[in-house]
């Protein structure tokens, strides 16, 4: 990749994006943690604690689909490496570009009905069905967002591999190879 492109305004939006989803997944992370060590300390202390097991399962939600994205640029994600490694030069961009395009096939998918869910919910004002009746559009727009946010970054991944440009995770497999 040309320095150009590289470090152009577009490139440091998405790594900002994607980094700004892991930020908030990472809080996310870190309010399920608490929630739940609230919970367990009000049970101790015989403290009535309504409703805190729901919000960590949202938080929880929330963290997952929120790091997606950054995760995936930092190459953390599952990957079938050790096939791609053991396929012949010539085929190792097809297979790479093949299997990075299902991805965004399927990535686009979950967040395209992640939204639609997230407004039908909006739309017919569904609520949680626990003590406190939470509107379900606010835990489910952190799915709609994050999940958005990852087929961003599967559609990134696949204009660099197309365009033979070294995607960041590559280049991370690289340093722990050796």
């Amino acid at each position: 990749m040309t320095a150009a492109v590289e470090r152009g305004p577009l490139r440091r939006g998405l790594d900002g994006l994607y980094f700004a989803g892991g930020v908030l997944g990472a809080i996310f992370l870190a309010a399920t943690c608490v929630l739940i060590l609230g919970n367990v300390g009000g049970s101790l202390l015989r403290v009535v604690t309504r409703s805190l097991d729901e919000f960590a399962g949202y938080c929880m939600a929330a963290s997952a689909f929120l790091a997606l994205a950054y995760t995936l640029r930092s190459g953390e994600h599952i990957r079938m490496t050790l096939i791609l490694q053991s396929l012949p030069a010539i085929l190792k961009r097809p297979a790479e570009a093949l299997a990075t395009a299902i991805g965004a096939v399927f990535a686009a998918f979950i967040a395209w009905y992640a939204i639609k869910l997230c407004w039908v919910s909006y739309t017919i004002n569904d609520l949680s069905q626990g003590i406190i009746a939470l509107p379900l559009w606010i835990p489910q727009s952190a799915m709609a967002v994050g999940s958005a946010i990852f087929a961003v970054a599967m559609l990134d991944r696949l204009v660099c591999v197309l365009a033979g440009w070294p995607v960041p995770e590559d280049q991370s497999d690289a340093r722990t190879d050796r």
